[in-house]
């Protein structure tokens, strides 16, 4: 399977946005936005989104895979958990010469807990890097676990933040953090 780095997914958009006739918004998540927004050098398969975009967006891209040959997987993401609000927080992202398309990443901590939520390997690699590049706070983390809903039984979702913030900021914080969580229900 082809992995594409933040350069050749930036490429790809600009190619989408001179294809688009009309204004057009996506929200990006998942490891592209890792990397284009939050500076991760590891490669993504794909472009998750969080919405599916309308069919001026699906014809941009196809013509931009018949001109350029580029074919970057994009894909609507139906299995994302993100924490309550996270729209709100979206941040903009912008490329030089783009008129048309209209990018949002989700705020670095929303992201984490996305990731988290998902809970695998690459996921919480990712996660270090977004810490590497800015280091994430833990007061924000701790505020957005209440806000998160993830598919599947809390303990699980639990288990996987208190990893994340073992892998982020070490074991006895995460020991500390367990504390201030409240029970399950």
């Amino acid at each position: 399977m082809l992995r594409y780095h933040p350069d050749e997914l930036d490429r790809f958009l600009r190619e989408v946005d001179r294809e688009l006739a009309e204004p057009v918004t996506i929200i990006i998540i998942g490891g592209a936005a890792v990397g284009m927004g939050y500076g991760s050098k590891r490669p993504t398969k794909d472009i998750d989104l969080w919405t599916n975009p309308d069919k001026p967006f699906w014809e941009a891209v196809e013509r931009v895979r018949l001109r350029t040959g580029i074919f970057i997987p994009v894909n609507p993401t139906p299995e994302a958990d993100p924490p309550d609000g996270f729209e709100e927080r979206l941040q903009p992202y912008s490329l030089d010469g783009m008129a048309r398309l209209r990018v949002y990443l989700p705020e670095r901590h929303d992201l984490v807990m996305m990731k988290t939520a998902r809970g695998e390997t690459p996921d919480i690699e990712a996660i270090l890097d977004i810490h590497a590049q800015q280091p994430l706070e833990l007061d924000v983390l701790i505020q957005r676990y209440p806000e998160m809903m993830p598919m599947g039984p809390p303990s699980r979702f639990r288990l996987r933040f208190l990893a994340m913030i073992a892998a982020v900021f070490g074991e006895p914080v995460a020991e500390d953090v367990e504390r201030q969580l409240p029970p399950l229900k």
